[in-house]
């Protein structure tokens, strides 16, 4: 799903977390278990940590490996 981007007059209204969600729905309908994102780890690119913290993702190490768990 890495990366993920949004036209700039789009920015900030949940698209790109909306497609990251509707992508993770459709691997959980496929037998999906964790979905598993590796964004930049440096503080210069930080959109895409917030992105995903903000749709349930957690940092699991320190290069910011984020895991969704199938609930």
């Amino acid at each position: 799903m890495e990366p993920v981007g949004c036209a700039t007059a789009h920015r900030r209204r949940g698209l790109g977390g909306g497609v990251t969600l509707a992508a993770l729905a459709a691997a959980r309908e496929r037998s999906a278990k964790t979905g598993v994102v590796r964004p930049p780890g440096h503080d210069g690119y930080p959109v895409p940590v917030l992105v995903y913290r903000s749709i349930g993702f957690t940092d699991r190490l320190r290069n910011r490996e984020f895991r969704f768990a199938a609930g």
